[in-house]
């Protein structure tokens, strides 16, 4: 099968390439750097939901977050369920955004086969007024893929 399916059980397939890596030591520490100081609060910090490409996804982040506390929220499992549904969807948008999936139907049949999977987690972060939050977040990953 040359595409994934996600909860919304909309079928995506991961554009996969041959990648030639020419990488010096400054360049691997900078990227290094990159990855531990990453934080992903674009959607946090908008304003005007209405800028956003999708107003939906105002909607959805407000959902994904909670106020701060001491320990991660607690919520029942069909709650929590609803919630990684939420991110899930969160994710395959910010990723087809970026253009990093695509419909499987322009894929070639030699197209090399990805098994991938949802990461799902809970993220301490801050609103766009500075106050600290917890945010419900899913990452979309894909084994075998530099």
């Amino acid at each position: 099968m040359l595409q994934v399916t996600s909860t919304d059980l909309g079928l995506y397939e991961h554009k996969d390439a041959p990648v030639k890596f020419d990488f010096n030591n400054d360049d691997v520490d900078r990227m290094e750097k990159y990855e531990l100081e990453f934080y992903d609060d674009q959607f946090l910090h908008e304003d005007d939901p209405s800028s956003m490409e999708d107003a939906n996804m105002a909607k959805i982040m407000e959902q994904l977050t909670f106020p701060h506390s001491e320990k991660e929220p607690e919520l029942s499992a069909d709650e929590l369920l609803r919630l990684d549904a939420l991110a899930d969807q969160l994710e395959l948008q910010r990723l087809e955004r970026l253009q990093v999936l695509q419909s499987p139907d322009v894929v070639p049949p030699t197209a090399k086969v990805l098994s991938t999977r949802f990461v799902r987690t809970w993220r301490e972060k801050h609103n766009s007024k500075g106050e600290a939050i917890w945010l419900r977040r899913s990452r979309f990953v894909a084994r075998e893929f530099a």
